[in-house]
């Protein structure tokens, strides 16, 4: 008789650690997946900004610092959240230790754990940081700095990759959100028997209002390398064109303050809600139009299938990831630069009219699809 099998999970949500609620797009996926699945036994060591439904054991760690972030503070919370989550996991009975992301405070602590305790070691790989055709820590560098970093913070941010890289190969499985990923791993060394594809999913929701309040939206971190600078270019571009236009940012992030200060002359165009939760599939569905001029190195594209399924058009730039994962989405269109967003956007509102049909592609995306599939490849591990 099979005995029902055990993890424990490691969910630290860097992102949200000096802004309260903040989630990154990992984190939602699997907070999703997680709270989905009914025949495995989870236990979830987390950070406070991670709310889990009952049925789900987690143990929350409060970290010494959670304002005001800074180069120390990180380092301080990092070193303390990897002691205090590997002692939590390594006092947990379980089968199989999940880095839930290979971001290195969710990686080292199951790391860490099962090697010591010599159990499997699962991790799910959500990012495309290690693309490229040089040596691994110059293209993790330029991938880096191509968001728009600082030479120096470019610098400082390609350690953390570069060291999980060199332990990923120890992993029993990874899961990659894509099979671009998953190429790039092989590439890079990575055995193609421990690679496994499971497609992110989300939670379909209702959310198909017929009454359009906004033109444009932005979802996402406030960060320049998500591309909200050049949202706002093209907000000032429609203003040209409709001066009473209605836009919406919703998100949260270091650019937050400064973004306001150049918005300044759109106060009455653009509203900005900071972070939302489920808040946003309201105000989501809206809008007309959802921008995504994202130059970061996207795993999957959480906010895109979000819009479709809030039956909203979506015009992103154009990366291997998004054609891999919405290449053949009627209503996802996929732009090389700048201009041809701004083009698009406009023809789009020029022409405008409402699609009650959108929401239907969204299917694909169904959470459940992606929950039986993390499922069947945590059951490869079940005891007799």
């Amino acid at each position: 008789m099979k005995n029902k099998i055990k993890i424990a999970v490691t969910i630290a949500n860097p992102v949200g650690w000096y802004k309260k609620n903040v989630l990154g797009g990992g984190e939602v996926i699997i907070k999703d997946i997680l709270e989905g699945m009914n025949n495995i036994k989870i236990f979830v060591v987390k950070t406070k900004n991670i709310k889990l439904n009952k049925k789900i054991v987690s143990r929350t760690i409060i970290l010494p610092f959670e304002s005001k972030r800074n180069l120390i503070k990180d380092i301080i919370n990092l070193k303390y959240w990897v002691l205090k989550s590997t002692l939590v996991l390594l006092k947990q009975n379980v089968d199989i230790y999940y880095a839930s992301t290979t971001n290195i405070s969710d990686f080292l602590p199951a790391f860490f754990a099962s090697m010591l305790k010599k159990k499997v070691l699962l991790t799910k790989c959500h990012i495309s940081i290690y693309k490229g055709n040089n040596k691994l820590f110059i293209d993790i560098y330029n991938n880096i700095k191509n968001e728009g970093f600082s030479k120096p913070k470019a610098l400082i941010n390609s350690f953390s990759p570069y060291i999980v890289f060199h332990l990923l190969s120890k992993a029993n499985k990874i899961i990659c959100v894509s099979n671009n990923i998953k190429q790039t791993l092989i590439y890079r060394g990575i055995s193609e028997n421990i690679l496994e594809v499971n497609y992110n999913g989300l939670k379909i929701r209702k959310y198909k209002n017929r009454k359009k309040e906004y033109e444009l939206a932005f979802v996402g971190r406030i960060e320049k390398y998500k591309g909200v600078y050049d949202f706002i270019k093209v907000c000032k571009e429609y203003k040209k064109i409709e001066n009473d236009f209605k836009a919406i940012i919703i998100g949260e992030g270091s650019e937050f303050g400064k973004l306001k200060k150049i918005a300044k002359n759109l106060d009455r165009n653009i509203v900005f809600t900071g972070f939302l939760g489920e808040k946003r599939f309201e105000l989501l569905s809206k809008s007309k139009i959802m921008l995504m001029p994202s130059t970061a190195n996207e795993g999957w594209g959480l906010s895109i299938a979000e819009s479709i399924a809030c039956n909203t058009p979506v015009i992103a730039y154009d990366n291997e990831i998004f054609r891999e994962v919405f290449g053949d989405v009627k209503n996802v269109y996929l732009v090389k630069n700048y201009m041809e967003m701004k083009n698009k956007m406009i023809k789009l509102l020029t022409d405008y009219k409402y699609n009650r049909n959108i929401y239907k592609q969204a299917k694909k995306f169904d959470i459940k699809k992606s929950v039986k599939r993390e499922e069947e490849i945590i059951k490869k591990y079940e005891r007799f």
